[in-house]
């Protein structure tokens, strides 16, 4: 089966109009040794606390709108919802620290060359993935980074190792991570997490979660080309 896993909203050759996530629920393993951590933590799910991550530079409206639509879903505290110019480096980690939901909305990007230093950007600095793999947060279980190029690699020749920023955050205590395969979109990508919470609201796994959120979004002609809601995969447990 042919993937390009970077593909642009500008192309025009034609689209299939069946695709994997048709027939099947993805979720992807960076490695054996991480789905055995994953799967040896024994954590307590009931009442979780969600922490929201906003627009931490403040050029990305699309962020706005999904976070304080989500804050409004869930009722943020504003202590657990940082935005803009608190959205610093310590203040993420703490936040980190003492929710079990984390959702991540702002700007990212993966080094290729030197895969520790990809980075979520805040606003005071950055978060390398060298930072998170440092990390303990045995209270987090599920980690939606809605940033750009978050599960962006290549393939190691040497090992099976896969050095992303999604990576970083199951190793640190996720059991779950959604994460983005490319550059996304800033609307798309907010309308992609509304979606994806609801049918999490619904009760359906991780993967149902995203398949179904994929599946709603691409109905939208806005929206429908692959580069809009391919990028977005689940790793970790169901």
């Amino acid at each position: 089966m042919k993937f390009n896993p970077r593909p642009t909203q500008t192309q025009t050759t034609t689209i299939s109009k069946t695709y994997l996530s048709d027939k099947f629920r993805l979720r992807v393993v960076p490695s054996c040794q991480i789905l055995s951590y994953c799967d040896n933590r024994n954590k307590s799910t009931d009442s979780p606390k969600m922490g929201i991550v906003e627009n931490a530079t403040g050029d990305l409206k699309g962020s706005e709108y999904e976070c304080q639509n989500l804050a409004k879903i869930f009722q943020m505290p504003n202590n657990l919802h940082l935005k803009y110019q608190h959205a610093t480096v310590n203040n993420y980690r703490q936040l980190a620290k003492q929710v079990q939901i984390l959702h991540s909305s702002h700007h990212a990007s993966a080094d290729l060359k030197n895969p520790l230093e990809s980075k979520l950007k805040l606003f005071d600095g950055e978060v390398t993935l060298g930072d998170v793999f440092t990390w303990r947060l045995p209270e987090l279980t599920d980690v939606f980074l809605s940033c750009c190029e978050t599960n962006l690699t290549f393939i190691n020749k040497l090992n099976d190792d896969i050095l992303t920023i999604a990576a970083g955050f199951l190793s640190a205590g996720a059991l779950s991570v959604v994460s983005t395969l490319w550059s996304v979109e800033d609307r798309s990508t907010a309308e992609f997490c509304q979606l994806y919470y609801q049918f999490r609201n619904q009760g359906e796994t991780r993967p149902e979660a995203l398949r179904k959120a994929q599946f709603e979004l691409r109905k939208r002609e806005d929206f429908k080309h692959p580069y809009y809601w391919a990028g977005f995969v689940s790793q970790g447990l169901q």
